[in-house]
């Protein structure tokens, strides 16, 4: 569980309301790949994604975005949708 516990201390450091993770050392998912998989990290929740597409998990993360209590109290919705143009 390194990756976890590395997203769940960086999500601390930098003081993030979530952040997203995968693991980089798996070859069949990542870099080079059309396929990820991912799993997303609240204060105390975790919500895995799995393999798929990268456009797919793309919309199922901001899907999940958009619903958590916590991005819509931040109005972080406006946000995202800029930052996911360039898709």
């Amino acid at each position: 569980h390194e990756v976890e516990a590395y997203a769940r201390a960086k999500l601390v450091k930098k003081n993030l309301d979530m952040i997203v993770a995968n693991d980089v050392s798996r070859p069949d998912i990542g870099f080079a790949t059309e396929d990820n998989e991912r799993t997303v990290y609240w204060d105390n929740e975790t919500h895995h994604l799995p393999k798929a597409h990268k456009r797919e998990l793309a919309k199922r993360l901001l899907t999940m975005i958009k619903q958590h209590p916590k991005a819509q109290e931040r109005h972080m919705i406006s946000h995202l949708k800029s930052q996911f143009l360039f898709w």
